[in-house]
């Protein structure tokens, strides 16, 4: 399946994210990720990165409200 500009684009602002929370040894966590992606979005002038921005705040807010609350407390 071929991904979109934005899917790939999303991906890697994740990361991003991920990666910063990481250096300031944050906890990553799906609070922590959506005020990252939100900082941000706040510094990022590039109307393509601030759509995947956009995207990937509402895919991180959209997996929390769906995520069952039984999956979170199971032990693996």
């Amino acid at each position: 399946m071929k991904r979109s500009k934005f899917e790939k684009l999303t991906d890697i602002m994740i990361g991003e994210a991920v990666v910063g929370l990481l250096a300031q040894e944050g906890r990553v966590d799906t609070q922590n990720l959506s005020a990252s992606l939100s900082a941000m979005g706040n510094r990022e002038s590039d109307p393509d990165r601030l759509e995947a921005l956009r995207i990937a705040l509402d895919e991180v807010q959209h997996a929390t409200l769906t995520t069952p609350i039984a999956s979170l407390t199971k032990k693996h």
